[in-house]
């Protein structure tokens, strides 16, 4: 028993010495993760009131463009993962305010005040940016012609912002995955506006002003196989015949705005498009055109495609909520109902 305690004591006692042992390498680890740390960061004092933890610089606390710009006039690590400005009373962000630092991913948002954003201020950030997120401003005027100068932006996020027009042809960039323009009183999106984005997989622009889709205005010559447009809970009225030319996205969300009719120059095509570009995926994810909530008179001869072709399979799941003012579905349609004379055309292939 003594045998036995005095082994268990001198085993205690050997336990204790190892982990004496080995703290003096925790130690060294702890002080060089900070180390590490500290090298990985601008100068503190002259980057303050931002502040930098290693994987990005944090500028919440920034009152003034000035303020900002002193800031980046640090000294030390000038490549960095993320920045955060949010929740500043900053009017506006200039060119070269951020001088000579780098970022990957770039979050300036819900910053009430501001209205003016220079894209050229993200410059030394050309050749690495990937995320660009101006979220919920007050930016009224962009340089979205100045996007192709940054090869690798994946996201861009405008949403909820005072933009009111996307100009003719505005975007340029081929590795764009998604873009963000909902909630802005947008009124008119120009000529091929997206034309150039043929990598584009989400198109947000829901919550806009928008009552006419012009000539052109979502039309592409190529486009991702998994490109979605959302457009629901607008003000959308009128579709010209060409807005949608060569575009057949795989989910294409026109939901609770004001059409009245679903006229076949612009649905018979488009479905067509889509049930084409379905066909070109390799799984078997199904194309869908949401219209609910739209006042759909199901009178007239516009509705005599839907008619004819209310029995494809393939029609009847990309209309899967397809109705009429009256609660009409889509299968229930018919010539006394539209009241509309047959003259032999419209038919999906």
């Amino acid at each position: 028993m003594i045998i036995k305690e005095a082994a268990g004591h001198t085993y205690a006692k050997q336990n204790t010495t190892k982990k004496m042992q080995l703290a003096p390498w925790m130690l060294l680890l702890i002080v060089g993760l900070a180390l590490a740390q500290r090298d990985a960061c601008p100068d503190e004092e002259t980057l303050r009131p931002c502040t930098c933890d290693g994987t990005g610089i944090n500028c919440m606390h920034v009152q003034t463009t000035a303020q900002l710009e002193a800031s980046f006039t640090a000294t030390g690590q000038n490549e960095h993962e993320g920045l955060w400005i949010q929740k500043t009373p900053l009017r506006h962000i200039n060119s070269g305010v951020f001088g000579m630092f780098k970022f990957a991913e770039v979050y300036i948002e819900m910053n009430a005040n501001l209205t003016s954003f220079v894209l050229e201020c993200l410059g030394e950030s050309q050749s690495a940016l990937r995320v660009l997120s101006l979220f919920s401003n007050a930016i009224d005027r962009f340089s979205f012609e100045k996007v192709a100068e940054y090869p690798e932006l994946r996201t861009l996020n405008l949403a909820r912002n005072m933009l009111t027009s996307i100009p003719p042809r505005a975007f340029r960039a081929e590795q764009l995955e998604t873009l963000a323009l909902s909630h802005n009183p947008i009124t008119s999106v120009g000529r091929h506006a997206f034309s150039e984005l043929p990598g584009l997989k989400k198109l947000l622009l829901q919550n806009t002003r928008l009552s006419t889709l012009g000539p052109y205005s979502f039309a592409w010559r190529v486009h991702s196989v998994d490109l979605t447009i959302l457009l629901e809970k607008s003000r959308i009225s009128d579709i010209h015949e060409s807005a949608f030319e060569g575009t057949g996205p795989i989910t294409l969300n026109l939901a609770r705005n004001n059409l009245t009719s679903l006229a076949p120059d612009v649905f018979l095509p488009l479905a067509q498009s889509m049930i084409n570009n379905m066909r070109n995926r390799m799984d078997n994810e199904l194309a869908v055109l949401f219209t609910g909530g739209n006042p759909l008179s199901c009178r007239g001869c516009d509705y005599l495609w839907l008619v004819r072709n209310k029995r494809n399979p393939v029609l009847r799941q990309i209309l899967r909520d397809f109705r009429c003012s009256d609660g009409s579905r889509l299968y229930e349609l018919g010539l006394p109902m539209i009241r509309c004379n047959v003259d032999g055309r419209n038919r999906i292939n």
